[in-house]
């Protein structure tokens, strides 16, 4: 977008444009973007910056001048812009159950400074563990903590959200259905079990040990169903 700001010039011999000079921060400006416009006579005068960007900010000083001498005018410039991210998290993040996750979001950039951050899990509100820009979740568990995390910022300007998924592992847990089996001998013995784990085990995962050591008997099996699957 363009910048117009009105000016009023006066003095005679009237100046021309071409007596105009700007500097910004002490500096001349040697930008094509920005300009002066005076009209003449009493006509309409205007600074402008096209297409204005954040550096654009400062401090101006507009010097005008003629045969009889010069005049100038001070102003400053506050380029706002909405909260930015130079980098964002990952899609998705795994950690292990008990430990803590920590979901930064301060932004990179952002003018005026951000007024607030909301973070949310599953679309739920989340106050518990938020220190400004951070959410810090402690002690880790899978059913209260896994899920999509979003942290929308905010100032006068707009919004950015960023998210990132929480991937809670836990160990394997195997349970079976009876701890002690009498069988009659050359019967197929089945032991239906309970296994739990994020990731879920897979049956190449499994070892079997008797009394201790190490099970090579092709008898002797365990059949791991995939997710909830009967094993």
């Amino acid at each position: 977008m363009a910048l117009d700001i009105p000016l009023t010039i006066t003095g005679n011999p009237f100046p021309l444009s071409t007596n105009a000079a700007i500097t910004k921060d002490g500096v001349t400006v040697q930008d094509d973007r920005i300009t002066v416009n005076i009209g003449s006579g009493n006509g309409a005068s205007t600074f402008r910056i096209q297409n204005v960007i954040r550096t654009d900010s400062g401090s101006y000083t507009l010097n005008v001048t003629t045969t009889v001498g010069s005049g100038s005018a001070v102003f400053n410039l506050d380029v706002q812009y909405k909260p930015e991210f130079a980098s964002v998290p990952p899609s998705m993040q795994s950690v292990k159950a008990s430990n803590t996750f920590t979901f930064n979001c301060t932004p990179s950039a952002a003018n005026p400074p951000p007024s607030s951050y909301v973070f949310e899990r599953d679309g739920a509100g989340i106050t518990e563990g938020v220190g400004g820009p951070v959410l810090t979740v402690s002690s880790l568990q899978r059913s209260e903590n896994s899920g999509n995390y979003t942290c929308t910022v905010t100032n006068d300007v707009g919004s950015v959200t960023i998210a990132t998924y929480v991937n809670v592992l836990v160990l394997p847990v195997v349970t079976p259905n009876s701890t002690d089996t009498t069988v009659v001998e050359e019967m197929d013995l089945e032991i239906p079990l309970t296994i739990t784990g994020n990731p879920f085990p897979l049956s190449t995962n499994a070892a079997i040990t008797k009394d201790g050591v190490t099970v090579q008997d092709d008898r002797i099996t365990v059949n791991i169903g995939s997710g909830n699957g009967a094993s």
